[in-house]
């Protein structure tokens, strides 16, 4: 029995499966289930949070785990951190969030989240959503002073405001 074939006995004896002379253990690949958004309907001014079940019968936690959002044209990444910042038990799963703001109107938007174990990467299917609207304008209209009856008075919508930002904003009465 040569010295690497005694290594490898042992090696093996121990759980470690060898590749081409170099010992390598073994590693449970990690798992990301039920992809979600909340809410899945919003405006340009929602906050959207993406969450993700992540699972390591190692119990290892992850390397990293990111969002990826893709309007259409782009894709977006996203870091994503612990909703229990006191959960390390990886074997049962652990919830990761992330909260996004700020999406455009009128994209079609889809995500998928990935992973690493510091091994091995995954990540989850293509998801669709969220669905972003168009933001509601508000109207401020000030006049200055009381308005008397049958009277003219001028109304001044400057203070009015459009979140979403590439609209202009037009006034009529």
């Amino acid at each position: 029995l040569s010295y690497f074939d005694l290594i490898k006995t042992i090696i093996d004896s121990l759980g470690i499966n060898s590749i081409s002379g170099n010992p390598v253990l073994n590693n449970n690949i990690p798992i990301l289930t039920l992809p979600s958004v909340t809410p899945t309907i919003g405006d340009t001014t929602t906050s959207f949070e993406f969450d993700v079940i992540y699972t390591d019968l190692d119990n290892e936690a992850p390397t990293y785990i990111q969002l990826v959002i893709n309007d259409g044209l782009t894709d977006t990444v996203y870091p994503m951190t612990k909703k229990d910042t006191t959960d390390i038990n990886y074997v049962d799963g652990v919830i990761y969030k992330s909260n996004v703001k700020g999406l455009k109107k009128y994209k079609t938007y889809t995500y998928y989240i990935k992973t690493s174990d510091g091994v091995d990467n995954v990540q989850t299917s293509l998801q669709q959503g969220p669905t972003v609207n168009n933001a509601v304008p508000t109207a401020n209209i000030a006049t200055g002073s009381a308005v008397l009856y049958n009277q003219e008075f001028i109304i001044d919508g400057t203070v009015s405001y459009d979140s979403d930002s590439e609209d202009s904003l037009s006034y009529s009465w």
